[in-house]
């Protein structure tokens, strides 16, 4: 049994936003799939976009054991119900500039990094310090 886990905030925000816009997902960048930094979150957005399409049922049914109760979390979230486009445009890119931003990945990564001590999962704590090292290697360049 794997033990669960967490994903990070910028990664739950952008489930509970496709959760509520599913469509949406069609204005996802190949780039933008592959700056989320969680491989489980990104294989569920891919096997998404991949259908033209973000269903939160199916999203939950096909995420990694490890992260599904996180996902029912993001996905019951109505904090981006809205049927205002312009609103809609405004999140999505917010979300999307927090995915992006190194900044904002490196402290999801140490929060992520944290919380993965906490729980004793030791091959994730390995995991995330290998990330964090790589991407503080390549900020002090």
């Amino acid at each position: 049994m794997v033990p669960a886990r967490q994903i990070d905030t910028a990664n739950a925000k952008l489930l509970a936003f496709l959760a509520q816009h599913g469509t949406l997902i069609a204005r996802m960048s190949a780039e933008a799939v592959a700056a989320i930094n969680d491989p489980a979150v990104r294989t569920l957005v891919e096997v998404a976009a991949s259908r033209g399409l973000f269903d939160a049922k199916t999203a939950l049914v096909e995420a990694a054991p490890e992260i599904r109760q996180a996902v029912a979390r993001a996905l019951l979230s109505d904090e981006y119900a809205t049927d205002d486009e312009k609103v809609k445009q405004r999140l999505f890119a917010e979300i999307m500039n927090a995915l992006s931003s190194p900044k904002t990945r490196l402290q999801e990564m140490y929060r992520e990094h944290r919380s993965a001590v906490q729980s004793g999962d030791h091959a994730r704590v390995k995991e995330l310090q290998e990330r964090i090292s790589a991407m503080t290697g390549e900020q002090s360049r």
